[in-house]
């Protein structure tokens, strides 16, 4: 999935410099960019879960269990306040 949205943001960036004539809005790339985050985020976590997975560490388990919860909480908490506020968003 890393290497997915790895692809893809960095085809968005590419494209728009073919079109950086037309569009001088300085926040055209900003959706590549942090697609391009998300890309290095999920890399990093999935190589501390394939590591810890090979090496048979519960401590590294244990943190890999601890982003993947941090990280469905900020999902859940985000479908919650959507829900809430959807007439806003």
């Amino acid at each position: 999935a890393a290497a997915g949205l790895s692809y893809v943001g960095g085809y968005v960036i590419n494209t728009y410099k073919s079109y950086d004539n037309f569009l001088q809005d300085k926040y055209a790339l900003l959706p590549a960019v942090i697609i391009l985050c998300v890309a290095v985020v999920m890399f990093i976590i999935g190589l501390i879960g394939c590591c810890a997975t090979f090496r048979e560490s519960r401590v590294g388990l244990g943190l890999f269990l601890a982003i993947i919860l941090v990280i469905f909480v900020a999902e859940v908490s985000a479908f919650v306040l959507g829900f809430v506020y959807r007439e806003k968003v």
